[in-house]
């Protein structure tokens, strides 16, 4: 009885907390009050990470998505980085006011600032194979969560 117990007690520790933090996506670690969910779009994948009343990233991959965090338009961004994080390339990037991006979000939060944080991971050996995650973000805060959570996402989970 008591290695039952034990082997019930381990199995909790070991498997509530990734099914309490992960998003299926990637296996996307996330931080404590985010949710996550998903859907289908015409050729894509999308989601949502998300804080009610709060940060809500999007993302989109696919193999025709694109790179919206890209080197030739370095003119779009207030910043750009790029850097490899787990083996694999990392492109970072802050939209400038009144530049369009591929993304808007549907309900805008501040409208005064162009605050658009993307983060492009692409996925295969075209260019076109990426996933791309976007957000208005409000704060030093929210754009530190982004990338807290979306740097550990893995696409072989």
């Amino acid at each position: 009885m008591k290695k039952q117990n034990v082997a019930l007690i381990l199995l909790l520790i070991f498997t509530c907390p990734a099914l309490a933090s992960d998003c299926p996506i990637g296996g996307i670690r996330l931080l404590a009050g985010y949710k996550c969910k998903s859907w289908s779009g015409t050729d894509t994948s999308n989601g949502a990470i998300y804080k009610d009343g709060g940060l809500y990233i999007e993302y989109e991959y696919g193999l025709q998505e694109g790179q919206a965090a890209r080197p030739d338009r370095r003119n779009d961004f207030i910043w750009y980085k790029e850097q490899i994080v787990n083996h694999r390339l990392v492109r970072i990037a802050l939209a400038k006011p009144g530049v369009g991006t591929s993304w808007e979000a549907e309900a805008k939060r501040s409208r005064s600032l162009s605050n658009i944080l993307i983060i492009t991971i692409p996925l295969g050996d075209w260019e076109a194979h990426a996933i791309n995650f976007y957000a208005e973000v409000q704060s030093q805060e929210e754009m530190a969560d982004m990338l807290l959570m979306v740097l550990t996402y893995d696409p072989h989970k």
